[in-house]
């Protein structure tokens, strides 16, 4: 082989190993990364005896890393192999590998603690209740009580700002459902902080920015965000309901849902009797045009994303069918013909 054909091998070959380099160092950067954005905290056990090879399987299948070659490569880098301790952790896919390394070589475990889950939907009565039931307070209208002081949490809790006639509402809609693990020396004041503060995580920066942009308070939303989840079962509808709200408030036109009017009523039923329209509340949107005075109950993402982020269309009716799915109409004609197409 001549010196220029050996040249072209060796530059070639050398392109070939910086080509394979520069893909490594950018797979191994993004392996350090966050799993994911929003991932929630779970509990993760490490057993006694587990070393680093299963530890990091452990939590690549927990999915609370992207790749468990890259854990332990950094682990090793970080000469603390010897240090990652069992135990209970409390871990999400929101935080970097080098948060989780320091988490369990730091031996920083969960105190023992009970598992509390809110239920997408669930009224503040009902979370109380369960808290009451599963003796995490000992009493469930202490735990209202702690929730109507809307004023003693506004100062840390800046998207609380919003609500008006703070004195008068609860923080119904403010306590975000998800997966709690709730210590025996935490009282009814620290379980509200949690709740409150998992709320300041889900609703962003840019779900504040979003929510300006088209003329809606934080508080607007959430209350919107309430009605639009007890008024779907599917995520798929979620944005057609948020769209069909929007035109009517548009139009001046009561939003008309029944899930507020039970709200007033204090009651859970299948159907809405005439008489029901007439109770006299604010939370009535037969009776007063725009949004009730505060939220009905918790919701999830979905229905948040879809009321920050509605469908545009051009309804103004909806009703679900007995499959549970919407089917959306421009007119009241056309709404009334399938009412009684689905529904009588």
């Amino acid at each position: 082989m001549n010196k220029k054909k050996m040249m072209k091998v060796a530059i070639v070959t050398l392109l070939l190993f910086v080509s394979i380099f520069i893909a490594l160092t950018i797979y191994y950067t993004a392996s350090l990364k966050p799993l994911e954005k929003n991932g929630k905290e779970k509990l993760v056990e490490i057993p006694s005896g587990y070393g680093l090879n299963s530890i990091s399987d452990l939590l690549e299948n927990s999915k609370i890393i992207r790749s468990s070659t890259i854990f332990k490569v950094r682990v090793k880098l970080k000469d603390v192999g010897n240090q990652l301790k069992a135990g209970k952790y409390l871990l999400s896919a929101n935080y970097s590998v080098d948060e989780i390394i320091d988490i369990i070589a730091q031996g920083k475990v969960v105190n023992e603690s009970t598992a509390f889950t809110i239920p997408e939907g669930w009224k503040l009565d009902q979370i109380a209740q369960e808290l009451e039931k599963q003796q995490l307070v000992q009493d469930k209208d202490d735990f209202i009580k702690e929730a109507s002081k809307i004023e003693k949490y506004q100062e840390s809790y800046k998207f609380l700002s919003t609500i008006k006639d703070a004195p008068e509402r609860t923080l119904e809609g403010y306590l975000f459902p998800d997966t709690y693990f709730i210590d025996k020396e935490e009282n009814t004041q620290d379980i509200v902080k949690k709740m409150l503060a998992r709320f300041g995580e889900v609703f962003t920066e840019e779900y504040i920015n979003q929510a300006k942009s088209i003329d809606m308070t934080i508080d607007d939303i959430v209350i919107l965000s309430s009605i639009v989840e007890q008024e779907t079962k599917y995520d798929i509808d979620r944005p057609g309901v948020a769209g069909v709200f929007y035109n009517r408030i548009d139009i001046n036109m009561p939003l008309q849902s029944d899930v507020t009017v039970l709200y007033a009523l204090g009651v859970h039923k299948e159907q809405v009797l005439y008489k029901d329209l007439e109770v006299d509340s604010r939370y009535n949107t037969y009776k007063y045009t725009g949004l009730p005075v505060g939220p009905i109950g918790s919701f999830g993402i979905s229905s948040l994303k879809a009321t920050l982020y509605p469908e545009e269309n051009e309804y103004y009716y909806f009703i679900a069918k007995p499959d549970g799915y919407c089917v959306f109409n421009k007119t009241l004609g056309e709404h009334n013909v399938d009412v009684n197409k689905y529904l009588r």
